[in-house]
């Protein structure tokens, strides 16, 4: 299942941090402004006093917010998909009688129920309602209409609730309600997705509870929900309108087919997730045939939406950060190195290599650390998924194994079962039959089947590229050789240029020399400088669309220093991996060099006025 190409709330859910970073990049700004012509100084120097000092003040800005990533930005954000999920389970569970008489000879599908004493439907209503309001203040306060640290005791508050009502609804009935022989009397599906219900309920309020102690007790990070952003809120209506649209198919086409309303929730569910078994509820009247071309597109769109925002606000984002941790490791490491590598070079009678060649090497070093960082972050990003994929598709075969022992499946059976729904295969050839069974699917598989989505995709950055190049190998080794066989294949492969550097070179950039923009500075030529900072300011905006953001040359950093006022050659306080350095910064080149030129433009135009004035 693919979503429909959802790039935007990824950088929505990156602002409060680029402003956090913005600001801490602030006081090194301000001190590459002064300008000034001290000699190139050594790594633990430039990157502030040395490591200890570099790690101080860069522990809010890098180091803190991966390790709390999870609990502040994964936990509510699940805590917001899974809860409208929970209300559902609730609502099944409330529906039918948790008690059903097995006619003699016959299966649990056909089962009658028997009532249920009314303080277990009072209780399972009341919890219901917990929920409701839990749900309402969470939507309130996505849409700003109440207080975070108001609605969130409310919220977790009513989710507990209902989670403790559930759990002891379910105990009393194993203890108190249950009849013998077993064979004859069964619990029903309404009783499994009692189960279900409670315990994701205690799940999300548990989500909330870290992270509402964390940020608002310990304010270890600003809460993630205090200042929802849209991507966030559209998440939140998302998975309330995907619950909802479940829950009205399965009761409008249970009417019409006469089913049960929890067995049109299970159609309901692997319909809208393309898994199609068919062989259990087939559809036999005309009506409902005529409103599932509808329903089903209208599904699909909405759980693709849902999987779209999930991946983008919590996956891509935990790539990101996966990939700053990775870089933030790569540049403390080979800090170590330079610093030991200068020592080394002070004991001995070598000669020092000069200003430009430390920052020639220094950049290529850059450019060595960040192809480091990125590889490492997308097989972390692969293994994290793949994890999570055969926990769900193992885990799972272990229940099914479990809740179909009346059908005797093998493990190995649930397994199949298991994988051919995961990849939305369908054949129809096995499916759940038993009351446990069914509930467990539902919520199953609308976890599981989006997971599967996104270790499909983090497989196209890392798996697919490597069949890529070696079907590219084959074929030259062997059907489509190059022309010219004088060439070793290895070395046809170095030669090929890919689609990046070719765009580089024909990207448009300005034509003045880092030679002009010093001697401009020298003479103060204010009045030009604000022209090539223009000049620049609009090439750098064309790149920004650029996929994937562009990397620039070391020819091209050297005229931006230029302008930023960064004089390299007579050995100025730069280097590319201190601390406000680009390396470091969680924005893009283009990104990072349009902010310091929009500071040195507009310090530029101020100075002009007070002159002027």
């Amino acid at each position: 299942m693919n979503e429909p190409g959802l790039d935007k709330p990824i950088r929505e859910a990156e602002q409060s941090l680029e402003e956090g970073i913005e600001r801490i990049e602030g006081k090194s700004t301000s001190r590459r402004r002064s300008g000034g012509g001290s000699r190139m100084r050594s790594p633990g120097e430039r990157f502030g006093g040395g490591l200890a000092k570099e790690k101080d003040k860069g522990d809010k800005a890098l180091i803190l917010p991966n390790m709390w990533w999870i609990t502040s930005t994964a936990f509510p954000l699940m805590a917001a998909a899974f809860g409208p999920l929970a209300s559902l389970t609730s609502v099944c569970a409330l529906v039918q009688p948790w008690r059903l008489r097995i006619p003699p000879g016959g299966r649990e599908t056909e089962g009658k129920g028997i009532d249920d004493p009314a303080w277990l439907t009072a209780v399972n209503a009341v919890s219901l309602a917990f929920a409701l309001v839990a749900n309402v203040c969470l939507l309130l306060t996505f849409a700003r209409r109440i207080r975070y640290q108001l609605s969130q005791p409310i919220v977790m508050l009513s989710w507990y609730t209902s989670s403790f009502l559930l759990m002891g609804l379910v105990a009393a009935a194993s203890k108190h309600l249950q009849r013998y022989p077993r064979q004859e009397y069964v619990f029903s599906q309404s009783y499994y997705y009692g189960i279900l219900s409670s315990t994701l309920y205690f799940i999300v309020a548990t989500f909330l509870l870290v992270n509402y102690f964390n940020s608002v007790i310990l304010k270890r990070y600003p809460p993630i929900f205090s200042t929802p952003t849209l991507s966030q809120r559209a998440l939140m209506l998302q998975t309330i309108s995907l619950a909802f649209y479940l829950g009205i198919g399965g009761a409008v086409f249970s009417k019409i087919e006469g089913w049960e309303y929890v067995d049109g929730v299970y159609w309901a569910d692997y319909t809208i997730l393309t898994v199609g078994l068919g062989s259990d509820f087939k559809l036999t009247n005309t009506l409902s045939r005529a409103l599932l071309i509808p329903y089903a597109i209208g599904g699909i769109i909405i759980l693709g939406l849902v999987v779209g925002s999930v991946r983008s606000l919590v996956l891509e984002r935990g790539k990101i950060k996966v990939q700053r941790r990775a870089l933030d490791k790569e540049r403390t490491k080979w800090i170590r190195r330079l610093e030991e590598q200068e020592r080394e070079q002070e004991e001995s009678s070598s000669q020092p290599k000069s200003d430009e060649e430390k920052l020639r090497d220094e950049f290529y070093l850059m450019r060595k650390i960040e192809r480091i960082a990125n590889t490492k972050a997308k097989w972390t990003s692969l293994a994290t998924s793949l994890t999570a994929f055969l926990f769900l598709w193992l885990g799972g075969a272990t229940v099914f194994t479990f809740s179909e022992r009346h059908q005797k499946w093998s493990y190995f059976d649930a397994l199949y079962f298991s994988y051919v729904t995961l990849l939305t295969i369908g054949y129809g050839d096995l499916y759940p039959e038993s009351n446990a069974g069914k509930p467990f699917f539902v919520v199953w598989t609308l976890i599981a089947v989006p997971a599967l989505t996104i270790l499909i995709s983090n497989m196209g950055d890392t798996v697919v590229g490597m069949i890529q190049k070696a079907t590219l190998w084959v074929g030259a080794m062997t059907v489509l050789p190059y022309p010219d066989s004088s060439i070793s294949l290895t070395q046809k492969f170095k030669l090929k240029r890919t689609d990046e550097e070719i765009r580089h070179e024909k990207s448009p950039t300005t034509n003045t020399p880092p030679e002009q923009v010093h001697n401009l500075q020298e003479e103060e030529k204010k009045d030009q400088l604000l022209k090539l900072l223009a000049v620049e300011i609009c090439t750098l905006t064309k790149d920004m669309t650029s996929e994937p953001p562009r990397n620039y040359s070391f020819e091209e950093w050297v005229r931006f220093l230029g302008l930023l006022g960064i004089a390299w050659r007579e050995g100025d306080t730069w280097s590319w991996l201190e601390e406000g350095g680009p390396l470091a910064s969680s924005s893009s080149e283009t990104e990072w060099l349009l902010h310091k030129m929009r500071q040195r433009l507009e310090v530029n135009l101020e100075r002009l006025g007070e002159v002027g004035g």
